[in-house]
């Protein structure tokens, strides 16, 4: 435990620290005891009886009945600071790896805003046995976990050993969130008990919170009771039947879409078919009228060499016409007046 503070009763979560006491000797009875009763730093029902010493270099807590300067179990003085420093927040971020089931797990992030913060809080188990959390937390958030937790959590500080499986299993069926965080090392306290004070510690909360409460802070967790209400779980029931109803209309305005769409498939391809065959018909007439150009280009041809030879014909008679006009008519002439000429002679 820690030697330098102790609890005031069995189950309170009123604290004093050792140099308190000491001076409160000095001052009310002149360095005697005092007649109050000190319990140790366990949880409420498990303290044990310790007494105040003044000590020679400082004052500290002992076991009674122990010949040293304190007992070894407990809560450490680090714990203590830290717990101390989570009881004074009024926002706190996390990130917690949560237990969904079927050893699956997920993180989530959550900033909460502390309404009300209890040291040594009931956890009640499902077997009817209770122990206590160290830190308790009624908060607002606007994480969907405010409502599947009803604003309520539970925070277990790791002391030297993570809570055990049998214990884990106890706390899953709790109904009351309940997350476990190990102390970051940027918020260890490195005094010893010996050389620590008021001042120190409070310097020690201070940094903690300052750090926690700025922009960047947030500390890791978790889960070992992920549970939900009552009234987040029918939230979910009637959310997930809206979704269910949502998803059936839009499975029916789907296949309507579908069936539209097959039917304007259907009447495509129909009148891809009757185009794919005016198609064919088309091109089989183009093939004709290919063919029958192709007969009429060799006609043409043909008349165009036809042509050519006629008018090369034409040019050789108007040149035979031209040799006849120039020679044989007027020798024709010459030979029927030679004949008038005779035959006008022998009369």
């Amino acid at each position: 435990m820690s030697k330098t503070r102790a609890y005031t009763s069995q189950t309170g979560n009123t604290q004093v620290t050792a140099r308190q006491v000491d001076e409160q000797r000095k001052k009310f009875f002149n360095g005697a005891p005092t007649p109050y009763p000190y319990f140790s730093i366990d949880k409420p029902g498990s303290r044990e009886s310790v007494k105040h010493v003044s000590g020679k270099s400082y004052p500290y807590f002992s076991y009674i009945g122990s010949g040293g300067g304190g007992g070894t179990g407990g809560e450490s003085l680090n714990h203590q600071l830290f717990k101390e420093a989570l009881y004074e927040l009024k926002i706190l971020r996390l990130d917690v790896s949560l237990h969904v089931g079927n050893g699956i797990r997920k993180r989530e992030s959550i900033e909460l805003e502390v309404v009300k913060a209890e040291k040594e809080k009931e956890i009640h188990l499902a077997d009817g046995s209770k122990r206590y959390s160290d830190i308790y937390y009624q908060f607002d958030s606007a994480s969907r976990l405010f409502k599947k937790w009803g604003g309520e959590l539970h925070i277990e500080i790791l002391n030297s050993n993570a809570t055990g499986a049998l214990k884990q299993m106890d706390m899953r069926k709790t109904s009351t969130a309940v997350i476990e965080i190990e102390i970051p090392p940027i918020f260890q306290y490195k005094i010893a008990d010996e050389d620590t004070t008021d001042e120190l510690e409070k310097s020690h909360r201070e940094k903690v919170k300052r750090i926690l409460q700025g922009e960047k802070g947030f500390l890791k967790g978790v889960s070992l009771s992920n549970p939900s209400t009552k009234d987040y779980l029918i939230e979910r029931v009637n959310f997930l039947k809206q979704r269910e109803t949502s998803y059936q209309l839009e499975n029916e305005r789907l296949k309507s879409e579908l069936f539209d769409a097959e039917q304007k498939l259907a009447a495509e391809i129909s009148n891809v078919s009757k185009i794919s065959s005016e198609a064919s018909v088309l091109r089989n007439k183009l093939e004709s009228v290919s063919r029958e150009k192709n007969i009429t280009d060799s006609n043409l041809k043909e008349s165009v060499s036809r042509c050519s030879q006629l008018v090369a014909e034409n040019h050789k008679l108007m040149k035979n016409i031209r040799l006849w006009s120039v020679f044989v008519v007027p020798a024709f002439f010459v030979v029927i007046a030679l004949v008038v000429f005779f035959l006008n002679a022998k009369r």
